[in-house]
């Protein structure tokens, strides 16, 4: 014969299933709740991870926007150097 019930012990609610104890409330929150803390503290420091490289590749891009321009520069004053000797560019 199953019998299934509940008892109560200090305000904490247990079930009694074929004579064996089954998990409590406070176990059942506790093994529930701990994995889900988990994974969403992970993916809380995954986002932090992930605007930490946008913010260097920003700062890359910056770089070479940089980088660009100077041999940019370069190439205009080189221009008009061959322009001032009459050097033709190759």
């Amino acid at each position: 014969m199953r019998s299934d019930r509940n008892v109560e012990k200090e305000g904490i609610i247990s079930f009694v299933t074929s004579g064996r104890r089954a998990m409590n409330n406070l176990q059942l929150y506790i093994a529930i709740g701990l994995p889900t803390i988990a994974v969403l503290a992970s993916l809380v420091v995954s986002l932090f991870q992930i605007s930490a490289v946008r913010e260097d590749i920003r700062e890359i891009r910056m770089d070479v926007k940089l980088i660009t321009g100077k041999v940019a520069d370069m190439d205009n004053r080189l221009s008009r150097i061959e322009d001032k000797l009459g050097l033709l560019p190759h």
